[in-house]
């Protein structure tokens, strides 16, 4: 046996243990044994040539010089075998998401030469034909199409669609009604017609088909959307949202129809309070039907999230957590979220709740650790964060973050020197923790005592830290704060005006008194008396605004 031959038996060998390592779910394997085949029988090989060139792209994830290598292995192999349709899809999807849709529709056009009769083919096809406008040839792939399959719906709608673009209503009607002569009990032809009719500005005809189609089938979910659509388009709100109403509390209505129904009901009212009574009773009503299914659940949660009600929106993901228990991702935004509502209690009972069916979850234990610190439950957060330790001491990043959250409970533990050690271990781990970087600054800026070495440190940190997070609100007046330390009132009126402008409205207190102490160091005593008394408004208790307040003048601490 020549050489050659022997390097083609081995290519074949590992060519189909790639294959068999494929069916056993072992694509990493399965990779290393198609690269070894290539490499064997780069020339002859082209079966492997494709499935590694797919794999390569598959595998590439941004990486242009693998994806590039993936395309060419692939463009080499369906360019000698002009049929594999599998080869031919995915360079077809590789195109497009490259936005290259005139290669990908001559790929389509080379399989269509080569299955004909395949009716998927033809119908990919037809519809990248279309996008280019090329109508004629397209209605010609769809009726090739027909004769395949017989006339149904997503071709007829292609047609009519083709048609009414092309400015011939009277082909379209004709299309339409050719597809109700042949399907005269189908509900969803009738739909199809009444969305046609409605399109070309008929309809009462539009309307009679509804009721046809309704009539056919009075579960048909399509029908009550186009029926709804349709009052909607025409300004008869009442009727629409009678239609939805109705629709939701149908028995028989499957509930993906009600959840698009209602999905088109929140896009019209989500942001309306006046309508928040009539929302809610409509995912009652849901929930009563369907007190198992997570999909109604999330879509009530999001329905409260766009008016801002974090307590409910959490009550409702904490049942989609209840039915899911295993998705350690949706326990962590129960948690966000009730403490986002200031449910402090409820958070930290839903990360316990997380806890026991993720023990190890660094991102719920992260949670837990800032909510009790939140609710100034001091040791408890402790206790959550020497676990985060063990957790994740294999993992500098993920260390570094459980080190900076470290060093901001000894600094409310009032415990200074344990602070420092856990910020300067966070930033040793992972020199670009911004967050830890921000907070070991503002902690050496809040120091009485931090002398002029300690400030010049605090400026270096907070000033990487803006490197690497620009126009961060709370990094902005970090900055502003040492600067306001260092007596340098000009910079730091800077900071804190740019602290302003990325914040907006409703700045908290902190920053309000900061702004006041700048501008106050700066001779600006009436804007400096504004600012603590917008301060004193949101934290009347604090001592220090009462008497900057009471005395028109800053107090040194």
């Amino acid at each position: 046996m020549g050489a050659g031959s022997e390097q083609a038996r081995k290519a074949d060998y590992y060519f189909m243990e790639a294959l068999r390592r494929e069916a056993a779910g072992e694509p990493d394997a399965a990779f290393l044994m198609l690269r070894r085949a290539y490499m064997l029988d780069s020339v002859s090989g082209t079966d492997v040539g494709g499935l590694l060139g797919a794999r390569l792209v598959a595998l590439s994830r941004g990486d242009s010089v693998m994806m590039s290598a993936g395309v060419r292995l692939l463009e080499k192999h369906f360019a000698a075998n002009p049929s594999d349709l599998y080869a031919g899809l995915n360079l077809s999807h590789y195109y497009e998401r490259m936005s290259l849709p005139g290669k990908s529709l001559a790929v389509w056009a080379t399989l269509d030469s080569a299955h004909s009769d395949n009716p998927a083919v033809v119908w990919n096809r037809a519809g990248r034909e279309i996008q280019f406008g090329n109508r004629d040839l397209a209605l010609g792939l769809l009726d090739r199409l027909e004769k395949m399959d017989g006339m149904n719906e997503g071709i007829t709608a292609q047609k009519a669609q083709i048609m009414v673009e092309s400015g011939d209503t009277a082909a379209a009607v004709a299309e339409v009604r050719r597809l109700l002569a042949a399907k005269p009990h189908d509900a969803n032809a009738r739909v199809l017609a009444a969305s046609v009719f409605g399109h070309i500005g008929l309809p009462d005809s539009a309307s009679a088909y509804l009721d046809l189609a309704l009539e056919l089938d009075p579960t048909n979910g399509a029908a009550y959307f186009q029926r709804a659509l349709s009052y909607k388009e025409s300004g008869r709100l009442d009727e629409y949202n009678a239609e939805i109403a109705d629709a939701v509390r149908l028995d028989d209505l499957d509930l993906e129809s009600k959840l698009g129904l209602l999905t088109d009901y929140l896009r019209q009212y989500a942001d309306s309070t006046g309508r928040k009574g009539e929302i809610e009773d409509l995912f009652s009503s849901l929930v009563e039907q369907y007190p198992h299914e997570a999909s109604v659940h999330r879509m009530f949660c999001s329905y409260y999230l766009v008016l801002k009600d974090f307590g409910h929106a959490a009550e409702q993901l904490g049942y989609v957590a209840d039915m899911n228990p295993d998705d350690g991702e949706v326990w962590e935004n129960v948690i966000r979220l009730y403490a986002t509502a200031d449910s402090l209690g409820a958070s930290i009972a839903a990360g316990r709740q997380a806890l026991r069916y993720h023990p190890d979850n660094v991102g719920v234990r992260r949670l837990l650790s800032m909510v009790y610190m939140q609710d100034n439950r001091l040791d408890s957060a402790m206790v959550e964060l020497r676990r985060l330790t063990a957790l994740t001491s294999d993992d500098p990043l993920e260390l570094s973050q459980t080190y900076s959250t470290m060093g901001d409970l000894f600094q409310k533990l009032e415990c200074g020197d344990s602070a420092v050690v856990c910020y300067e271990k966070a930033i040793d781990l992972d020199p670009d923790n911004d967050l830890a970087l921000n907070n070991y600054a503002f902690y050496i800026s809040d120091l009485s005592n931090a002398g002029e070495s300690k400030l010049r440190n605090a400026e270096e940190m907070i000033s990487r830290a803006l490197k690497l997070n620009p126009g961060q609100p709370t990094y902005l007046d970090t900055y502003a704060w040492i600067l306001f330390r260092q007596a340098e009132y000009k910079r730091a009126k800077e900071y804190i005006d740019a602290t302003m402008a990325a914040i907006g409205d409703d700045p908290p207190a902190e920053v309000l008194e900061h702004a006041g102490d700048i501008v106050f160091m700066l001779g600006q005593h009436e804007q400096a008396l504004e600012y603590w008394r917008e301060a004193l408004a949101k934290e009347p208790d604090n001592d220090l605004l009462r008497r900057k307040v009471k005395h028109k003048t800053y107090f040194y601490e």
